[in-house]
């Protein structure tokens, strides 16, 4: 493991206008981290310009990493630049806590089928209270995540932010604007700028995007409003299989395929008040097997359907039951 800063157990100290280099685009460095913090507190980390050249083999690589248990950071107004394979912007793990991230422009680049897939921001292993706003991240590569919450990450904020998310041109793994995994619960996701643009290729660029998961292991609770949302080649916004309790509201969504999405095994969810022009796709597309979803509400939106034989709403095999629509 290479660090370019080791701020390991170290309370209230200042990280700021460094130039910070790992690797080579000829010869990545692996596992990197150039700038860490574990058990570390009441830190600042602003105006510092980090380059990454990556290449992953296991651990988590990332520009800026607080872990285990560090909190009250504040990451803002650094260039974070990320290319090559399987690293990350910004890392928050392992009970990270009550940290900002903002201002910063990050940008991150991997090739089509590479072994790792690179974050914009990433926060995992029961992150929490965490604040991302007012970022410009930009993605390119196969299967990349603007901003991606994963394994238990919970009540965070993501407000503000500028997202883009380009896919490539050949790659055959999803993009996505937000992507939140399995119980990542309970997170708001509002006032952003989100652009999914997929791939020329084959692969699909998502909004926003809630993980398919079973029981209590879907993202639940989670909030998504007052986003300006475009994809290109599939989805708005998807909620998974037991995406339940999901508030979707206030968004204007434009898609070149469906709007919003609906799975399987989703209750006590509402969607209203969201503005959604939809082209060669549904605009409120309500999928799942026969009887699994119920006690949503769904009122208010305002659907634009272009293209012959596709409506605004569509439910597939009864499956949404005692609906409110």
């Amino acid at each position: 493991m290479g660090y370019g800063v080791n701020n390991t157990g170290r309370n209230y100290s200042t990280i700021r206008s460094c130039y910070i280099v790992q690797g080579k685009p000829a010869s990545p460095a692996s596992n990197s981290l150039s700038v860490y913090m574990a058990n570390a507190s009441f830190n600042r980390i602003y105006n510092n310009t980090i380059i990454m050249n990556s290449s992953m083999t296991g651990a988590v690589s990332g520009a800026v990493t607080l872990a285990y248990s560090s909190f009250n950071n504040s990451v803002y107004s650094n260039v974070i630049e990320i290319s090559n394979d399987g690293a990350d912007g910004v890392n928050l793990g392992y009970n990270s806590f009550n940290n900002s991230v903002y201002n910063n422009n990050i940008t991150v680049s991997g090739g089509a089928d590479v072994s790792g897939i690179e974050n914009g921001v990433y926060m995992f292993r029961k992150s929490y209270f965490n604040r991302i706003y007012n970022n410009n991240i930009t993605a390119y590569g196969d299967g990349e995540n603007g901003v991606f919450l994963d394994n238990a990450a919970y009540n965070n904020s993501i407000f503000g932010n500028i997202i883009i998310n380009n896919g490539t041109s050949d790659g055959n793994t999803a993009g996505y604007g937000v992507h939140l995994a399995v119980n990542s619960d309970n997170n708001s996701i509002y006032d952003n700028t989100i652009k999914a643009n997929g791939s020329v290729g084959g692969s699909s660029g998502y909004g926003v995007y809630l993980d398919t998961g079973y029981g209590p292991g879907g993202a639940y609770g989670n909030s998504i409003y007052n986003n300006n949302i475009s994809s290109y080649n599939s989805v708005g916004i998807y909620a998974g299989t037991s995406a339940y309790k999901t508030a979707i509201y206030g968004n204007n969504i434009s898609s070149s395929y469906r709007g919003i999405v609906l799975d399987s095994d989703i209750y006590d969810s509402s969607v209203h008040d969201n503005e959604i022009t939809s082209n060669l796709g549904q605009g409120i597309y309500l999928a799942g097997t026969a009887g699994s979803s119920y006690r949503n509400e769904i009122y208010r939106n305002r659907v634009s359907v272009q293209g012959s034989g596709y409506s605004g709403m569509t439910f597939t095999a009864s499956s949404f039951i005692g609906e409110s629509v």
